[in-house]
């Protein structure tokens, strides 16, 4: 029985790369059964690709396979990119335009090696990691869809039963992994305010920060209440975490706003306006990912 495997990527619908893309994994191998979590992440975002692959995870069975087509790398990385290209024979130190697979939390992943990968497993230890290389001759290689080259013909040979990662690359040295510069919400010195940033907006209007619950819950200490605010708004929110959507929060010093809080099955931070739209609320859109700071400042019981 073949392996399942998901397609994460900034594609789009529009296009017909989703369907050039999975058209070539079935001519490898016909059997296999390919799951589309997303095609809108929008483009060379990491964070909300990452966002969207982690909270799939625990739902599929061991053994999947997760493709995560995004792919970035910084303007000063694209110079050293093309400086690298012009040197002859000058040989590569750099490893953020790497493609590779690993293997962890039992299932696999395939995703450049543009500081994604500790996007998608932050503090885990990988189990085993290797390099891919094209499965094209240069002159057949597509310059401008990659994930052909690298991805289809390894996700399609690994989906077999029985296969493993060095049936499709070559061992990788963990060492070379990028990680980029920190995407997680932070407390203040005085640990009574949480800063966070938008992780995604889901097709409700409703707003992921990039605030765990562990995270949460070790900053509050006990606290449950807290005063909500945008930095782009006036407004002043005073609440507590709801239990589900539908679950209204108890009124705190006869304040009660439309705008809740619940904590979703990634384990992220959900905040959203009560039968209508909290990013329109906020004039937020999916550009502006990472842009505008959400502050969480506790009250004292």
């Amino acid at each position: 029985m073949s392996r399942i495997i998901t397609l994460t990527t900034d594609w789009g619908i529009k296009d017909a790369y989703a369907a050039i893309f999975k058209a070539s994994v079935w001519q490898c191998n016909p059997q296999v059964n390919i799951v589309d979590v997303t095609h809108q992440i929008v483009p060379f975002n990491l964070s909300m690709a990452a966002f969207q692959v982690r909270q799939c995870i625990p739902f599929f069975p061991d053994n999947t396979i997760h493709i995560v087509g995004v792919e970035y790398i910084s303007e000063n990385q694209n110079i050293q990119y093309n400086r690298w290209l012009r040197t002859k024979n000058a040989e590569k130190d750099f490893h953020f335009t790497d493609y590779v697979a690993f293997r962890i939390y039992n299932q696999y992943f395939m995703c450049q090696n543009n500081g994604l990968i500790r996007l998608l497993v932050p503090d885990d230890d990988i189990e085993e990691i290797v390099l891919l290389e094209s499965s094209c001759d240069k002159t057949m290689r597509h310059s401008t869809f990659s994930a052909l080259d690298y991805y289809a013909s390894a996700a399609a040979r690994l989906a077999c039963d029985g296969a493993n990662l060095q049936d499709i690359g070559k061992p990788y040295d963990i060492n070379h992994i990028q990680t980029l510069l920190n995407t997680q919400a932070m407390a203040t010195p005085d640990r009574n305010t949480i800063v966070a940033q938008v992780k995604h907006i889901d097709a409700y209007g409703n707003v992921v920060v990039n605030l765990h619950k562990s995270y949460f819950e070790k900053i509050a200490n006990g606290r449950s209440k807290f005063e909500f605010r945008y930095a782009n708004s006036d407004e002043v929110v005073k609440s507590q975490i709801s239990r589900g959507y539908q679950k209204k929060v108890s009124k705190i010093n006869q304040i009660n706003s439309n705008i809740f809080f619940v904590f979703g099955v990634s384990g992220y931070l959900e905040i959203g306006y009560r039968n209508s739209n909290l990013a329109q609320h906020y004039g937020l859109e999916n550009a502006d990912i990472m842009s505008g700071n959400f502050y969480f400042t506790f009250i004292d019981e």
